[in-house]
């Protein structure tokens, strides 16, 4: 059997023990499912959910879980509360020696908003609606009557490019934590409707091969189209660009075959 229901109810018969198969409204329903085997250990998994006010609702949720697992798609939060995934993957990015700004930021942005206001929901009950409604609450206007003052302690009215970090910051925790495979879905991916239009594009939007073609031919004349060429397929950044020098051309070099001199 890869699943089971249980009723759960306080029941007991003359000798004291629990009564199977009780019919009385009161109680509640769990089920228990067969995951596998953790790769780490080579134990078997079983899960097991509770909480259920009828059979049919531990019944349906049973049908979804064996279904993720079929599609490939079952994940486990373990147990974790956001916030405590939070905590957990600040201490993974110090650990990994990044930018210590980048994490006094991510730090400032976990502590001070995500863990008071969604901290407590478990990782698998997080859902997009969460987390647009603390977003907009970020962005109300401050009325605390308080001045505005530039110590970044306070400000009267956060700007949609401030909102949007907070956003981030998320999503790059809940980027992890789904690559872990604790959840599924990424609830913070996307554009939020809680955040101003002016906030911009929310993804980098790259060219499609057809686009950059056409872009070159349509600079083909002018005097910087090598530049043009070389930032295309070089891939190289506007500051590595602007900063080529003559001597650092391997006119040698596997690149070297259209014919054409880049003096040109």
């Amino acid at each position: 059997m890869r699943g089971s229901l249980r009723k759960r109810c306080q029941c007991r018969d003359p000798e004291g023990r629990q009564v199977k198969g009780c019919r009385k409204s009161h109680g509640s329903w769990s089920f228990t499912i067969d995951a596998g085997y953790d790769a780490a250990t080579g134990n078997r998994k079983q899960v097991s959910r509770s909480g259920f006010r009828t059979r049919d609702q531990a019944s349906e949720a049973m049908t979804m879980e064996l279904a993720a697992l079929d599609t490939g798609r079952w994940t486990s939060d373990r147990g974790l509360s956001l916030g405590a995934w939070l905590e957990q993957w600040l201490a993974d990015f110090a650990q990994r020696g990044r930018s210590p700004k980048t994490l006094a930021l991510y730090r400032a942005h976990v502590v001070n908003f995500w863990v008071p206001r969604l901290g407590q929901v478990r990782l698998k009950d997080l859902r997009r609606d969460h987390v647009e409604r603390a977003l907009a609450e970020l962005g109300q206007r401050q009325t605390s009557g308080r001045p505005p003052g530039n110590s970044g302690s306070y400000v009267e009215q956060r700007s949609p490019t401030t909102i949007d970090g907070y956003r981030r910051t998320l999503r790059a925790a809940l980027a992890t934590a789904r690559r872990r495979d604790l959840i599924s879905v990424n609830p913070a991916e996307g554009r939020m409707d809680a955040i101003p239009d002016d906030q911009g594009d929310d993804e980098l939007r790259v060219w499609e091969p057809s686009e950059t073609a056409r872009f070159l031919e349509h600079v083909a004349s002018d005097r910087l189209s090598v530049l043009y060429e070389l930032a295309a397929y070089g891939g190289l950044r506007r500051a590595e660009l602007c900063g080529l020098r003559w001597s650092d051309v391997d006119e040698d070099g596997p690149a070297w075959r259209s014919g054409r001199p880049l003096s040109s």
